[in-house]
């Protein structure tokens, strides 16, 4: 078994959508099947090599082991790859986010004294 160490992040149905996210594989994610709120995984092209499929369409519908935590018991999250997200960015979201950010600064440490 393949073991990595990736960042996790959590989408709604529209994310995908809303940001015109073009896809390099992908089976259905959507509020039809109950199971996608919590059991859909979405990964790159980086990470479908990194586990060894030959191509996105190899990876999609394969059943993925997210938090091997209670080995196969409590604590684990079996999920199901749903969608392949090609690694090339995509400008118009980076242009988007890039706004966003300078619209919306951050600072963390801003309220510390």
């Amino acid at each position: 078994m393949q073991i990595a160490n990736l960042d996790l992040y959590f989408v709604d149905f529209e994310y995908l959508t809303q940001f015109n996210v073009k896809m390099a594989a992908r089976t259905t994610f959507s509020r039809s099947f109950m199971t996608d709120t919590t059991q859909a995984m979405i990964l790159n092209e980086s990470a479908v090599k990194m586990f060894g499929y030959r191509s996105p369409k190899d990876a999609v519908g394969r059943d993925f082991d997210a938090f091997d935590i209670g080995k196969g018991g409590a604590g684990d999250l079996l999920a199901k790859v749903t969608i392949v997200l090609p690694d090339d960015k995509d400008p118009a979201l980076d242009e988007l986010m890039r706004k966003w950010r300078d619209a919306n600064p951050y600072d963390p440490r801003k309220d510390m004294g």
